[in-house]
């Protein structure tokens, strides 16, 4: 969960197209969805980030290449 400033972020944009992250906007908001989260969504939205976060392996090792490719 996290506030309406995310669109420069890939990863929150990634998270809330996969079902693993939700902006809120206020209160209101954050008690509806901890409370849809607790009652229903919980494991569904833990997969799916548990997914997201596995399919992003080898990301560091991928940048670092590049890197290290681009100064040679």
């Amino acid at each position: 969960i996290f506030g309406p400033n995310y669109h420069k972020f890939n990863e929150a944009k990634m998270l809330i197209q996969k079902e693993a992250g939700i902006a809120i906007n206020n209160y209101q908001e954050l008690a509806y969805h901890l409370n849809n989260l607790l009652e229903k969504d919980l494991k569904k939205f833990s997969k799916n980030a548990k997914d997201y976060v596995y399919s992003q392996t080898g990301a560091t090792h991928i940048i670092l290449n590049n890197i290290f490719l681009s100064q040679s």
